[in-house]
C-alpha cells in the first residue's frame, strides 16, 4: 500500500494507465494496470486528503510501468490539467541495471537507461584540453527512469579536447571517454 496526499478543493479522479519512456517523452500505451489501483476511483477533497493506492507485483518477470493520474473533475467547460506520478513495479530478482553513455562531437553527453529500474546517478563530467581539466560538471542525485534518455550540455567556453564521464549508482560504476570540438 502506498499513500500520497491530494491537495485542493473539489472532486478528483484517480486512474492508472500503462506508459513507457521514449527518450525524454512519456508515451501512454493504453494498457490497463490492474496491479496498481487506487482504493477509490474518485475522491472529494477539502484542502488535503491522504489517498491509498494498492500496489502488487505484476505476473511474470520484469517491470511494469504505470502512470497514476490525478486530475480534477471539472464542472462546466474549460481546460483541466492533471498530474501523473510514475510507478514502476519490478518483480524481485528480475532487475536489470544498465546505463548507456554516449559522447557527441560537440561535447554533449547522452545518458540512456535501457534497464528496467530507476537509476539515481552521481559523479562528474570532466572536459580536458591540452592535458588539463578546463571544466568539471558535478552530477548529483540525477534520476533516470527506465527507457529514458537525457542530455547533459557542455559548459560554455570549451574548445577542443576530451570528455571524461564517471558515474555511479545502484552499486555500479560507469565510465566513458570521448572527443569534442566546438
Amino acid at each position: 500500500m502506498v499513500e500520497f496526499t491530494v491537495r485542493g478543493e473539489g472532486e478528483f479522479a484517480l486512474k492508472a494507465v500503462g506508459f513507457r519512456m521514449q527518450g525524454d517523452r512519456v508515451v501512454l500505451t493504453g494498457e490497463d494496470c490492474p496491479h496498481i489501483g487506487p482504493q477509490e476511483a474518485t475522491v472529494r477533497v477539502a484542502e488535503q486528503r491522504v489517498v491509498a493506492v494498492k500496489v502488487r507485483a505484476a505476473e511474470g518477470p520484469g517491470t511494469t510501468a504505470c502512470l497514476l493520474q490525478v486530475y480534477p473533475i471539472a464542472g462546466g467547460s474549460g481546460v483541466v490539467l492533471g498530474v501523473g506520478v510514475p510507478v514502476y513495479v519490478t518483480r524481485a530478482g528480475t532487475e536489470q541495471i544498465a546505463l548507456s553513455i554516449g559522447v557527441l562531437p560537440d561535447g554533449r553527453v547522452v545518458l540512456e537507461n535501457p534497464g528496467n529500474t530507476l537509476l539515481r546517478l552521481k559523479g562528474f563530467v570532466s572536459y580536458v584540453e591540452g592535458g588539463r581539466e578546463v571544466q568539471r560538471l558535478s552530477v548529483e542525485d540525477y534520476a533516470l527512469l527506465p527507457g529514458n534518455t537525457r542530455v547533459l550540455n557542455p559548459p560554455e567556453g570549451i574548445g577542443r579536447g576530451e570528455v571524461l564521464v564517471y558515474l555511479e549508482g545502484q552499486g555500479r560504476r560507469w565510465t566513458k571517454r570521448g572527443s569534442y570540438s566546438r
